[in-house]
């Protein structure tokens, strides 16, 4: 394969990594969308006001 056996270990742990931090993610995000985790009470962005100078 030509890799140590360190980098086949580091590989094998990142792609664990990835791959849970992707299942949580992609959980939390379905969970808000179901739950309308959001607490905007309907305000909406509004471009202008992302723009504005305080």
């Amino acid at each position: 394969m030509g890799k140590s056996l360190n980098q086949l270990v580091r590989d094998q742990l990142e792609a664990v990594v990835m791959e849970d931090s992707s299942d949580r993610f992609d959980k939390e995000l379905r969970r808000l969308s179901l739950e309308g985790g959001g607490h905007s009470h309907g305000w909406r962005f509004d471009r202008e006001e992302a723009h504005e100078r305080s």
